[in-house]
């Protein structure tokens, strides 16, 4: 039996324009120091769903535009939650109410939190996006596809 996998090399990724899907996605990776590999496993690679979860997180970030602060990763975790049900963002989310008693954050957090429940429930379903056939397209078109763009401004 074969199984699909997703191409994902960052050498060749860094090369695109940064406005371009693939483009984005390799700076955020390589920035923040993050191997598309890490949450890879024998399973994962046998099973394309599990491959495409494993790197939809880091791909959601550009989709959304939320970076990898602390913040960002509540937003990216609102957004995936209403996607899709999972445990992991569940996880996340449950430290919204402990988050919420920094007043630094409070604003911050409430407008993330927002904007990414927004974003997955408008928004068309992320994980059915084709990522492996649209590296090289432009981001305001990847945001256009998936209905996301009018949160950008580009629709």
């Amino acid at each position: 039996m074969t199984y699909r996998t997703i191409p994902v090399n960052l050498a060749v990724l860094v090369e695109l324009p940064a406005d371009t899907l693939g483009g984005a996605y390799a700076r955020h990776m390589l920035k923040y120091g993050f191997d598309p590999d890490t949450f890879m496993s024998a399973d994962t690679t046998k099973y394309w769903l599990r491959q495409r979860m494993a790197i939809s997180h880091d791909v959601y970030h550009i989709m959304t535009g939320f970076d990898a602060s602390p913040i960002g990763e509540f937003g990216v975790a609102a957004f995936t939650l209403v996607q899709y049900w999972d445990l992991l963002n569940v996880f996340v989310l449950s430290f919204v109410p402990l988050s919420l008693t920094n007043p630094l954050w409070t604003a911050l957090l409430m407008r993330a939190l927002w904007r990414g429940f927004w974003m997955g429930r408008r928004g068309n379903a992320a994980i059915a996006y084709p990522v492996e056939a649209n590296w090289e397209t432009p981001l305001a078109v990847v945001r256009h596809d998936l209905g996301l763009g009018k949160f950008f401004g580009t629709d």
